[in-house]
C-alpha cells in the first residue's frame, strides 16, 4: 500500500492517495477533510497558489507518514487489518465457536480469551492487554456471562481506557439484560451462595482451617452482587447486537460492518 500511495502522490493525485489510505487508518479522513477545504478555498480564489501548494505538500507528507504505519494483510490490498478478541463464558463455548468461525471466514483475525491465555496469567490483566492488542473486543453477553461477573470487568476496563471504549462490541445470546425477573433471580441465587459460603467458613474457622480460598470466593460473589445492577443498567444504555437464534446472521453482519467502519 505504501508504494501505491507514493506513486499517487508523486503523480499529483493526493485525493486518490487519501481515498486508499482511509482503508488503513481513520486519520486519513481528517486529511481528506483538510484537503477538500483547501481545494475549495483555492478554487474560490480565497488563497494563493503558493499557500495551496505549501499546504498540499504538508498533507502529502502527513499521508506518507501514515502510510508507513499501515500494516496490510497479504491478499487484502486496500483493506485494513481487523483483529478481534472474543470474551465469553465457557458454558457458551458452542456459541463462541460459531461466532469465531463466522468472523474468521470474513477476514477477521480472532483471539479467544481462555484459549489464548498463558498458564498462570491473571485474567483481568489479560483482558486489559486484549483491549490494547485488538482493534475490537467482542463480549458475548448471556445469563452465563453476567453471572460469572466478567462482563462487568470488561465493561469497567472499557471505561478506564476512555477513548478506546468504541472498540468494545457487546453481543447478546439471550434476553437476560432486559429481563427484570433474571435480575431478581440472580440476586436471590447470589444470596443463597453467600449464605452457604459463610456457613462453610464458620465451620472451617471452628476446625482451624485456612479460610483464604473461601474468602476469595466470598469477595467474588460480593463483587458480582455489587456490580450486577450497574452492569445491566449500563448495558441497557448501549447498543447490544442480538445474535441469538435466527438473528445470528443479521446480527453478525452488523458486527462486521461496525468493525469495517470504525
Amino acid at each position: 500500500m505504501k508504494e501505491k500511495i507514493q506513486e499517487l502522490i508523486a503523480a499529483g493525485k493526493t485525493e486518490e492517495a487519501l481515498e486508499l489510505l482511509k482503508n488503513c487508518t481513520d486519520e486519513a479522513l481528517l486529511l481528506m477533510a483538510r484537503f477538500s477545504g483547501l481545494k475549495r478555498q483555492y478554487n474560490m480564489g480565497m488563497i494563493s497558489f503558493e499557500d495551496w501548494t505549501r499546504t498540499q505538500n504538508q498533507i502529502n507528507y502527513a499521508a506518507l507518514e501514515l502510510a508507513d504505519e499501515c500494516k496490510e494483510d497479504a491478499g487484502n490490498t486496500g483493506k485494513r487489518s481487523v483483529s478481534a478478541f472474543i470474551s465469553y463464558n465457557h458454558k457458551d463455548s458452542s456459541e463462541m465457536e460459531r461466532v469465531k468461525g463466522w468472523l474468521e471466514s470474513n477476514g477477521v483475525e480472532v483471539t479467544v480469551d481462555v484459549q489464548d491465555m498463558r498458564a498462570g496469567e491473571e485474567i483481568e490483566s489479560f483482558i486489559r492487554s486484549a483491549f490494547d492488542k485488538s482493534r475490537f473486543v467482542l463480549s458475548m453477553v448471556s445469563q452465563n456471562s453476567l453471572m460469572s461477573g466478567w462482563v462487568s470487568k470488561e465493561f469497567n476496563t472499557a471505561l478506564v481506557l476512555n477513548n478506546r471504549t468504541s472498540k468494545w462490541i457487546p453481543v447478546s445470546l439471550d434476553k437476560s439484560v432486559f429481563d427484570r425477573k433474571f435480575y431478581e433471580n440472580a440476586n436471590e441465587s447470589i444470596d443463597r451462595e453467600l449464605e452457604e459460603l459463610k456457613k462453610t467458613m464458620i465451620e472451617h474457622l471452628n476446625d482451624d482451617y485456612d479460610t483464604r480460598p473461601l474468602q476469595t470466593q466470598l469477595n467474588r460473589l460480593k463483587d458480582l452482587k455489587s456490580n450486577l445492577g450497574y452492569t445491566i443498567e449500563s448495558l441497557q444504555r448501549v447498543l447490544i447486537v442480538d445474535i441469538a437464534g435466527p438473528s445470528f446472521d443479521q446480527g453478525m453482519k452488523k458486527v462486521l460492518a461496525s468493525m469495517r467502519n470504525v
